[in-house]
């Protein structure tokens, strides 16, 4: 199977190590590539009034030259949801659904009638901030539809993530029973500093801690170590593996996974990206050749791209008795529909803007230089994406504004700068 639902999961997954970490990325719903946070981290390229969300995703396998479809999903949403966000779409740190989409059905390829067959939904449903709450994943038996996955979300009073939890269909009870639990921390920042998780005790009944994540920061909130940790039996967290992250020009480049052994760590898996111009060219995973102590390649994404928009990945696997890569494990390509959106229009290219104090009460000062003497404009959005203050700037190359917040609710929001040129955005705290 090449390419399956976003439906339960956050979003894609790969079969290698690396995405490991996310809730549900051992679910059964993956898909064979590697996602990852580099596009568009600052904004996307748009036409004023108007966006993007994708309504289909399509697998294909390679026959020689030729390609064989293999699964499909279709997703339909209701007013503004879904909208084709880069920086959500491919954060794979990020613990929040990867689509906001209402309604997705998934179908697989069947070769002996040559047509397609649907196998699975999903429905999402959002609360009164449109943020997902529930995700229902329901399969084909025989001619009905039964329940058979769960993902619940909760939220804490600033908007943020607190809790995850997934469920499975008990066909025997007709109920859902409770399968893994998740819960974050966050810094005063508002970053995700911690990741716990929990299984049930079937005896007792309660939850109880079996591992975890924690996370460390550099200068600029790009995640730079991240710690997976295992707790047995109530006793002290055990260190088990670590994950750091290389960056060059402020984009990710590199990732290593190590494993902790006796007396050390040792190599686990390496992910290599090429970026140009805030697009993902191509992402290498490599596993660790213990006997030969070296990197050997073993899958590759290619990306092409309609603009800002990803039209196909082609995923190969390294075949070592050719000594190159075999293009013939799949294909995903996505379509697309535009509607109507109140957002302004977004610059691709980002530039270096101070916003101080941050956490704040009362006045915000945001400061810099930017990349030509053009009008600006500043907008603040709440976290329904809603943009509550929105100032004009005459022509300048430095702004130095304050903008008063002291009206506003607690918690957090966005602050944007763009130009015709740049955009900087950033991440404020009201306390």
């Amino acid at each position: 199977m090449v390419c399956l639902v976003l439906g339960i999961t956050h979003g894609y997954a790969h079969e290698g190590v690396f995405l490991n970490a996310r809730p549900d990325a051992e679910r059964s719903m993956q898909v064979q590539r590697v996602m990852q946070f580099n596009q568009c981290r600052e904004g996307c390229q748009k036409t004023a009034g108007i966006s993007f969300r994708v309504t289909q995703v399509t697998g294909y396998f390679f026959t020689g030259s030729n390609l064989k479809p293999a699964d499909s999903t279709y997703y339909t949403y209701s007013g503004s949801r879904g909208e084709y966000d880069l920086k959500r779409f491919f954060d794979y740190e990020n613990p929040y659904p990867a689509f906001s989409y209402d309604k997705a059905t998934y179908a697989g390829y069947d070769n002996q009638s040559n047509g397609w067959v649907v196998r699975s939904r999903y429905t999402q449903q959002f609360n009164q901030l449109d943020q997902t709450v529930e995700n229902i994943q329901q399969d084909v038996q025989g001619s009905s539809w039964e329940n058979s996955f769960r993902a619940q979300y909760a939220y804490d009073g600033q908007g943020r993530l607190g809790e995850y939890r997934f469920q499975s269909w008990d066909t025997d009870s007709a109920k859902w029973e409770e399968t893994i639990r998740y819960t974050w921390c966050y810094t005063s920042s508002g970053l995700i500093d911690s990741l716990y998780t929990y299984n049930l005790n079937t005896l007792s009944g309660a939850w109880e801690k079996s591992g975890g994540l924690c996370y460390q920061y550099n200068s600029t909130q790009d995640i730079l170590t991240k710690n997976y940790f295992t707790i047995s039996g109530g006793g002290p967290p055990q260190t088990v593996r670590t994950d750091s992250f290389i960056y060059a020009n402020g984009m990710l480049v590199e990732k290593i996974a190590r494993k902790a052994v006796p007396g050390g760590w040792e190599n686990l898996a390496r992910l290599v990206i090429e970026n140009s111009n805030h697009r993902v060219l191509s992402e290498t995973e490599l596993a660790w050749d213990i006997i030969n102590t070296g990197w050997v390649n073993n899958i590759r994404n290619e990306y092409s791209w309609n603009g800002m928009l990803i039209d196909a990945v082609k995923t190969s696997r390294w075949d070592d008795h050719i000594g190159q890569w075999k293009s013939s494990y799949g294909l995903a390509r996505f379509a697309y529909e535009s509607f109507l959106t109140a957002l302004p229009v977004v610059a691709a290219q980002p530039f270096h803007m101070q916003v101080f104090p941050n956490p704040a009460s009362q006045m915000v000062t945001i400061r810099g230089g930017l990349p030509a003497t053009e009008p600006a404009t500043i907008a603040l959005f709440n976290i329904t994406g809603s943009c509550i203050l929105q100032k004009e700037l005459n022509a300048t190359r430095e702004v130095d504004e304050m903008i008063n917040v002291a009206a506003y609710p607690r918690g957090y929001y966005t602050v944007r700068i763009s130009t015709a040129s740049g955009i900087s955005t950033h991440k404020l705290l009201l306390q």
